[in-house]
């Protein structure tokens, strides 16, 4: 059977001291097949079409190709995971996040 869907980069936020969704960075590699379907069921249930940042994602990157806002799909901010995350405390989007 073929697969007829694809999950892609995660896009990651965090909520600031003010209550605010930011941008973290983005997360793409150490899932594993049996983790992403599973996701893909949830996130299906929470989809929205106003994206619920604070502020657009940057559409450049240090690392894989640049964001193309008209292709993600949004969801609400209810999945809670805790990653591992670098270079976040430097203002920039987290060079490295692990799954």
């Amino acid at each position: 059977m073929m697969k007829l869907w694809t999950l892609g980069t995660l896009l990651l936020a965090y909520v600031d001291p003010d209550g605010r969704l930011i941008y973290a960075g983005r997360a793409g590699t150490g899932i594993k097949q049996a983790e992403l379907e599973r996701l893909w069921r949830i996130l299906q249930l929470l989809a929205t079409a106003e994206m619920p940042l604070e502020v657009r994602p940057p559409r450049t990157s240090r690392f894989g190709s640049p964001l193309v806002l008209s292709r993600v799909h949004w969801v609400r901010p209810e999945l809670r995971r805790r990653s591992q995350i670098s270079d976040l405390d430097r203002g920039q989007p987290a060079a490295a996040v692990i799954y």
